[in-house]
């Protein structure tokens, strides 16, 4: 008979490591750490994109309404398929934005 790590044995047992713990605590904290970074930069944003405050406002009621509707999603898929599959593709989809930018008619390189 195969015995397992401890460190295996007390993840099953749905006990929170310290690491993990960290680890969802800094997640949680990043929706909160995107807006306030976001915020002050609006006016400068709106000038820049030749757009208004309000207009630009469109792009955090969007954040706000796809985390909303991506939480009842990710849950059961990382208990199905484990956080590191839930997390790896959230990580890189800003990544893929960036890279789509570089292709609109009036792209981030001018």
């Amino acid at each position: 008979m195969i015995q397992q790590p401890a460190d295996t044995k007390t993840q099953q047992s749905g006990e929170l490591s310290g690491h993990l713990l960290l680890l969802l605590a800094g997640l949680a904290a990043l929706g909160s750490l995107a807006t306030n970074i976001i915020l002050p930069t609006f006016p400068d944003m709106a000038r820049e994109l030749g757009t208004s405050v309000k207009d630009l406002s469109a792009t955090l009621a969007s954040f706000f309404a796809a985390f909303a509707v991506g939480q009842p999603f990710v849950g059961p898929l990382s208990d199905r398929f484990g956080l590191l599959w839930c997390l790896v593709p959230a990580f890189l989809h800003p990544n893929w934005q960036i890279d789509g930018g570089r292709f609109a008619p009036h792209g981030l390189a001018s």
